[in-house]
Parts: C-alpha cells; sequence; structure tokens
C-alpha cells in the first residue's frame, strides 16, 4: 500500500484548464458570430433603405405628375377643383425631397438628386405661373408658356434623371443583396463550424474525462461495495496521482486500520462469548450448587427449632427466625442474580401486544387489598418480545406497591407514542424518593429501607434498567417530596425484534 503521493497532478487544475480551453473557443466564436450578425444587419438595413429611396423618388414621380394634371385640368375647364391634386402634388413632392435628402448617402445619387430638385423647382414655378395667369382671366397667356413646351422638356429630363437614379439604387439594391446572402451563407456556416467544433471539444472534453475519472472511481466503487459486504481484503488500484488517487489511497489505509480493527472486534467477541458462558456456569453455579446448602442450612434452622421448641428461650426463637429469613433473603438474592445475568438473552418471539391489556393481566396478578391499579383507555399497541416487557412493568408496579407507606393507595399506567418510541408512565401516590436517590436506586443490592424492614434483594431496578437499555430505552425517576407521589417514566421501541447488545 502506497503512502502518500510525491506530486499530485490535480483534477482541479485540468478541469480549469478545460475551462480556460472551452471559454477561448467559446469567446472566439461568440465574437466571429456577432461580427457576422453585426455585418449581416448592417447590410439588411441598407438593403431596406435602398428599398426606401426606390419607394420615395417612384412616388416623387407620382407627386409631380399629380401636379401637372391638376394644373391642365384647371386650364382646360377652369374648373377650381382640379387644383386640389395640384395643390397635393406639390406638398408631396416637397415633402419627398426633404425625405429623400435625409436618406441618400451615395455621392452619384445625392448629384442626381440636386439637378432633379432644380428641375422639379423650375417645373413647379411654371405650373404656378400658368395657374395664377389664367386665374387673373389671362388664360391665353397662360396657354403661351404651355405651349411652348418648356415644361414638357423639363418633365421629360426629370423623368429620365429619377430612371437614372432608381437605376443606379437599384443596382446598389441588388448588390446589397447579394451581399446579404453572402454574409447570410457565411453566418450559416459558422454557426455550422462552430457547433461541430463545439461538439468535437465537448466529446474530448467527456471522453477524457471518462477516463480519467471514470475508472478510478468505478474501482473504488467495487472497493466500496466489497467492503460493504464485510470483506476488508479488496485493496482498490489507482490509476493517477490525482486527487482520486489520494482518495483511494486513503480508503486503502482506512480499510486495513478497519480490518485491524474488525480483528480486535473478532477477538474481543470471542472473549465476550467466553466471558458470557462463564457468566452462565456461575449462574448455573448459583441457581444449583449454591442453592443446595441454603435448602440444607434452612433444614438445620427448622429442625434445631422443633428441638429445642420446648427448652429454647425467646432470643434463641427469635435468632433461629432471623437465620430463616436471612436464608431466604440470599435465596431470594440468588435468583435476582441469575435474572439479572440473563437479561436480554431468552428473547421469545416478537408478537402484537395491547399494552392495556398487559397491564390489566399483571394487575389482576398483583391485586393487593386496598390499593387501585388504573390504566389509560389509550394504550399503545406495539410489536416486541412480551416476556421482558412484562417483566419491566411487573417490577415497577410491584415495587410501587411494595414501597408504599399507607394501607391505601392507587397506581396508574399510562403510555403515548413519541416518535418511534412508548413513552411508558407508572405513576403512584405514595411518599416519594428523594432526589439524591433517583440514580441510587437504579444500582444493584440498593435498597431505600433497612433489609429487614422490607422484602426484596434491592435488584428489581437494577434489572428492569438493564432490560429496557437493552432494547434502546431509557429509564428515570420523577420526585420530589414532601410532595407525594413518584413517577417512573420508560421508553420502549413501537416495533422491535432484537435487544441491543451491551
Amino acid at each position: 500500500m502506497k503512502g502518500n503521493f510525491g506530486r499530485v497532478h490535480s483534477i482541479k487544475a485540468g478541469i480549469w484548464l478545460l475551462f480556460s480551453v472551452a471559454s477561448t473557443i467559446l469567446i472566439t466564436f461568440i465574437g466571429v458570430l456577432y461580427w457576422d450578425i453585426s455585418t449581416a444587419e448592417h447590410i439588411s438595413q441598407q438593403v431596406q433603405q435602398s428599398e426606401a429611396i426606390s419607394n420615395t423618388m417612384n412616388k416623387l414621380v407620382e407627386s409631380m405628375l399629380n401636379a401637372e394634371t391638376g394644373q391642365r385640368g384647371y386650364l382646360l375647364t377652369q374648373d377650381v377643383s382640379y387644383l386640389a391634386p395640384y395643390t397635393d402634388g406639390v406638398e408631396q413632392s416637397n415633402k419627398r425631397f426633404q425625405a429623400l435628402r435625409g436618406m441618400v448617402k451615395d455621392p452619384e445619387i445625392l448629384d442626381l438628386l440636386k439637378k432633379l430638385e432644380k428641375i422639379a423647382n423650375f417645373k413647379k414655378s411654371e405650373l404656378a405661373q400658368t395657374i395664377a395667369l389664367s386665374s387673373e382671366g389671362r388664360h391665353d397667356d397662360a396657354l403661351i408658356i404651355v405651349k411652348k413646351g418648356s415644361g414638357k422638356q423639363s418633365m421629360d429630363e426629370f423623368r429620365q434623371l429619377i430612371e437614372t437614379a432608381i437605376n443606379i439604387q437599384n443596382r446598389k439594391l441588388k448588390e446589397n443583396r447579394i451581399d446579404f446572402a453572402t454574409k447570410l451563407n457565411g453566418l450559416i456556416i459558422a454557426l455550422f463550424v462552430g457547433g461541430i467544433v463545439t461538439l468535437t471539444f465537448l466529446y474530448f472534453t467527456a471522453f477524457r474525462m471518462t477516463r480519467r475519472l471514470g475508472a478510478p472511481i468505478a474501482e473504488l466503487m467495487t472497493g466500496i461495495q466489497t467492503m460493504m459486504t464485510g470483506d476488508f481484503s479488496h485493496e482498490v488500484k489507482y490509476f493517477v496521482d490525482d486527487e482520486i488517487g489520494h482518495i483511494t489511497n486513503a480508503f486503502n489505509v482506512m480499510q486495513g486500520k478497519l480490518r485491524e480493527t474488525m480483528q480486535i472486534r473478532d477477538a474481543i467477541q470471542k472473549e465476550l462469548e467466553r466471558s458470557n458462558n462463564d457468566l452462565d456456569s456461575f449462574a448455573y453455579v448459583a441457581s444449583h450448587d449454591l442453592k443446595a446448602p441454603l435448602r440444607g442450612i434452612r433444614n438445620l434452622a427448622e429442625w434445631i427449632s422443633e428441638d429445642v421448641e420446648k427448652i429454647s428461650s425467646d432470643d434463641t426463637r427469635e435468632n433461629l427466625c432471623l437465620l430463616r429469613n436471612r436464608v431466604d433473603r440470599l435465596d431470594g438474592l440468588l435468583d435476582s442474580l441469575l435474572a439479572y445475568s440473563r437479561v436480554g438473552r431468552k428473547l421469545g418471539q416478537a408478537e402484537t401486544i395491547e399494552s392495556g391489556k398487559l397491564v390489566k393481566e399483571i394487575s389482576d396478578y398483583l391485586a393487593k387489598p386496598g390499593f387501585s391499579i388504573t390504566c389509560a383507555e389509550d394504550m399503545p399497541v406495539i410489536t416486541s418480545p412480551k416476556v421482558p416487557l412484562e417483566l419491566i412493568l411487573r417490577n415497577l408496579i410491584n415495587n410501587a406497591l411494595k414501597h408504599h407507606d399507607r394501607i391505601e393507595g392507587k397506581v396508574s399506567i399510562s403510555g403515548r407514542e413519541i416518535g418511534s418510541k412508548i413513552e411508558f408512565r407508572v405513576q403512584d401516590d405514595g411518599a416519594g424518593i428523594a432526589p439524591d436517590f433517583h440514580e441510587k436506586i437504579f444500582h444493584m443490592f440498593q435498597t431505600l429501607k433497612p433489609r429487614d424492614q422490607t422484602e426484596g434483594s434491592g435488584m428489581g431496578l437494577a434489572i428492569v434498567r438493564k432490560s429496557i437499555e437493552g432494547y434502546g430505552g431509557s429509564i428515570h425517576v420523577e420526585s420530589n417530596p414532601p410532595e407525594r407521589g413518584t413517577v417512573f417514566i420508560f421508553t420502549w421501541p413501537q416495533n422491535v425484534e432484537a435487544p441491543t447488545s451491551k
């Protein structure tokens, strides 16, 4: 297994390098694209302006013809209604000349435009003069001016110049359209080539990253999946001295340490199994080999009591009774030690338990005159081995009855869901337990009264705590004398199959 790398080829640096190259390509492509689009847009504007100039010139001819038509109609009929198209034609021609001066940029057309405006002004001046003469009653003088032909000559010249200007503009329009089509084709080609280059680069990048990252990551995932099956012997190979290679090396080191830890754990497990076997042997000795002499001592005490019954003093009889009580207490203590050592081992199958019904069964068994044992109506239903939960509830209820300071009392049991657990409360109305003893009462062989004044080995609450914690729960007591009452509160999994190893 390798240690630290000498020089790490950073994946981060490689990614930034690829990003820089991609950014350069993208910026270049965008620049070319922007230039092509700007050029195409400029040419498009030129095409639109050329079309507008041609249309305006055609309308200019139309305006001049309208003015001339109105003048002739008035001269022939003396009807003033013909002056309307004349006036409109003059106004429109002026406006269109002004518009053309703002649109035309080409010097050649500008020169033609000046000539056209000069001819148009001469033509409009002649039209105005003839209309004025006719209006004054000098109709013959007006006709003389018309018959001279200068108006017709100027109009013919005006049309020729307009036609020349339109032809020039159409030629430029055609050139602009060809140029626009060329630029548009270039733009399409640029887009196509740019797309091909971009796709090629992306493919190259994906191919390179797949080769650089895919195989090492696949190898690392194989190692992780192998480790998840419990096999810590598979060493992951790494290909490149980069961050993934570093992670792979760290994974191999971690796997080696886990392998060593598992070996130590297995050794501890074997030692624990051996210790449990020894504890079972001790429990067997305590329940059989030690109990046989105790039974002998009890029998001897009975025999001695019978033999000296007539001649013994009161003190002797009291001492013999005390001896029998101590033997019975020691016998009960051995039973409690055996029960404590076996907590969490004989589990039984998990089953559906109606906790309210279970409390009722325990209450019927522990019923004591003068005491009431009540249970909440909404007790939860849980899935659990029944024996350990029954042992816990029986111990707590019996503890409340046994240590009550009055001949009458109440014990109430309730339960509620808290997340994935059930919280049980066993509450009595006894004298209570001082806060200094809230932890002490859960220790082995601890009682709050002298042993000659109360029954029990002092193991009940220790067994209760060990059972509850073995299933992942917890227990604590709430009591604050001189206020009466004590509440034992413990949690129990709502669905459980086996206890947590301790």
